[in-house]
């Protein structure tokens, strides 16, 4: 079965860390591998381009062409499976899916609800972010996958934490994390967070910088405004050495989620280095993103369900170190035993995808004139 991935992110990006080991795990006896990718990488440090590279049995280089021009070449390798990566957002090519170059053109990532269009056959999605009962006219068709949508990408994580000093933190005191993308707190995020800080007198709140790399100085005056002293929110520096970056989170007790969209890469981060995350059960699918991870590491205790249950939860957890630290000791081994850093598990579960969805495919079209698409 031939299976290609479409995407302007293979390489140093999050889509391409959690790619990798995913190609690497794969059957290669029964799979041949595409990957397409439209955007130009070539600047990217490494290791991630060339791991993609190595895994993959076909690279083919799309970037600055047109959707005719990148849909030709995919239709001539003949894929009976096309995963789209990148949907509606930035750098995604919609367009190239509708011009059906592969009989079956599923969606995975993006948009975690589900890619609702003509040309998309189906979205990857999982149960947690996704139920069952949900009504799903607006996601169009939806596949769940057993464990989470996505699975946690093991990346090295450095021996021993940068000190407390070198991190800019108080020498004293719980610190808490929240690495996730600053765009994502909003007034009811930070109303709760300065709820905890208040109950919490002597901890601290370890946030990520902006993109750019700016400390978000903003923010300090919105927690004065909430009773918080401004100094009690501390800004982490950008490192370029991602297993610094793993290991200095080793020196937070409790990462906190965001509320309408919750951590996913910066999440597993936290996880990686053993720190647990507390999340709040959102209305949609980007609310749920931490629900998701929690359900699969069997640590349903880090789901809330609504931001005052959020608080208690933080500030009982804080309160009670010899339970926060059973909790992190069943979150270690979970990440090293369970399910949701496990890359195999993961390859074989799409692998199942990829093949019912051809044999559907197969059933449907047994007895119609062979479709110009089908590959031979």
């Amino acid at each position: 079965m031939r299976v290609g991935y479409l995407s302007p992110n293979l390489g140093e990006h999050p889509t391409g860390h959690l790619l990798a080991p995913i190609l690497e795990a794969m059957d290669r006896e029964r799979f041949e591998l595409f990957l397409w990718s439209t955007a130009d990488r070539s600047r990217d440090p490494g290791p991630y381009p060339a791991r993609l590279r190595a895994a993959a049995d076909h690279w083919r280089d799309l970037h600055g062409l047109d959707d005719d021009a990148v849909a030709a070449p995919i239709a001539r390798d003949r894929p009976h499976v096309l995963v789209d990566l990148g949907g509606y957002l930035a750098g995604g090519r919609p367009g190239v899916l509708a011009r059906r170059p592969a009989p079956i053109q599923l969606h995975w990532i993006m948009h975690l609800a589900g890619m609702p269009a003509a040309f998309v056959d189906a979205t990857l999605v999982d149960a947690t972010m996704v139920p069952v009962d949900h009504p799903s006219g607006l996601h169009g068709p939806l596949v769940r996958l057993p464990d989470a949508f996505q699975q946690g990408y093991r990346q090295p994580v450095a021996a021993a934490p940068p000190s407390r000093a070198a991190c800019d933190l108080p020498a004293d005191g719980p610190v808490l994390c929240a690495f996730n993308n600053p765009l994502k707190i909003d007034a009811r995020v930070l109303d709760a967070w300065c709820a905890i800080l208040r109950a919490v007198p002597d901890a601290s709140l370890w946030l990520g910088p902006t993109p750019d790399g700016r400390p978000l100085e903003p923010l300090r005056a919105a927690a004065a405004c909430r009773g918080v002293a401004p100094d009690r929110l501390r800004f982490a520096e950008r490192l370029a050495d991602r297993a610094i970056h793993l290991a200095r989170q080793r020196h937070a007790l409790l990462y906190l989620d965001t509320f309408a969209f919750g951590g996913a890469t910066s999440a597993m981060d936290a996880l990686l280095a053993g720190v647990p995350v507390l999340t709040c059960r959102g209305g949609q699918a980007y609310g749920r993103i931490g629900a998701s991870f929690a359900t699969v590491l069997g640590l349903q205790q880090l789901i809330a369900s609504d931001p005052a249950q959020y608080v208690r939860r933080a500030v009982e957890l804080l309160a009670d170190r010899a339970a926060l630290a059973s909790l992190r000791d069943r979150l270690a081994h979970a990440v090293a035993m369970g399910p949701l850093f496990d890359a195999v598990r993961f390859a074989r579960a799409l692998e199942a995808v990829f093949l019912r969805a051809w044999e559907s495919f197969a059933r449907d079209t047994a007895r119609e004139p062979a479709s110009a698409h089908r590959p031979a």
